[in-house]
């Protein structure tokens, strides 16, 4: 299973009802007597006003063990689901690529960007479609730490890269209505930025390296 790093242990506040405890209390003394409720420790506990004694438990317990995954009804509509969407985007991307390679001669900074951002829709296709179906139908991660990390790293990747992509036919588009006269520098406009996409696009999928582990249960 490939889960997010959490070093820190979940705490738990156990109340006591202000009439004690039935048993493990020494009234005599206001504290606990470990062989009665099991702890390990004896807790402080205060006098109330009517005799009473009344107190809080602080115990930091372990998480419990988690049951290991099924695969179940959820786990097969999500492979189809995936598995469909995995087609139609390596179809229509696909095509898309191939009509940009035809077109190649014309040069357009439209069509550049088009086919980089058919790519960004591919490394998302295979990298968020593909693995995700293939997890939710094997029910468990079976290619291991360094693989989970390079899987998390890439689904990032596409994702960033594709809006970074639309952003930038977004500025070509008005750099075309505003200043139409500028089309002579469009091409090494558009070149920078498609590298600055690129490698903004890899700088914050860095951190997905870090954060996702791979953890037998």
């Amino acid at each position: 299973m490939m889960v997010p790093n959490q070093n820190s242990p979940l705490d738990y506040d156990v109340i006591t009802s202000n009439r004690g405890l039935a048993s493990g209390l020494d009234m005599e003394h206001g504290y606990l007597d470990p062989g009665g409720i099991g702890f390990n420790q004896s807790y402080p506990l205060s006098q109330g006003a009517f005799g009473n004694y009344s107190g809080t438990i602080q115990q930091v317990i372990p998480p419990m063990p988690q049951e290991p995954p099924e695969f179940n009804e959820m786990s097969l509509i999500k492979t189809v689901v995936l598995s469909a969407m995995f087609v139609i985007s390596l179809i229509g991307n696909t095509a898309t690529l191939i009509q940009m390679f035809r077109m190649r001669r014309r040069r357009s900074t439209i069509n550049t960007l088009i086919m980089h951002l058919a790519v960004a829709d591919l490394i998302v296709t295979f990298f968020c479609n593909v693995t995700d179906a293939v997890w939710a139908s094997t029910v468990q991660w079976y290619g291991g730490n360094a693989l989970c990390k390079l899987v998390k790293f890439l689904q990032v990747l596409g994702l960033y890269l594709s809006t970074y992509i639309i952003v930038i036919i977004s500025i070509d588009r008005a750099y075309a209505i505003l200043d139409p006269m500028s089309r002579n520098s469009a091409p090494k406009r558009v070149r920078a930025l498609i590298i600055m996409a690129w490698i903004l696009s890899a700088l914050f999928s860095l951190p997905q390296v870090s954060t996702w582990v791979y953890t037998k249960i």
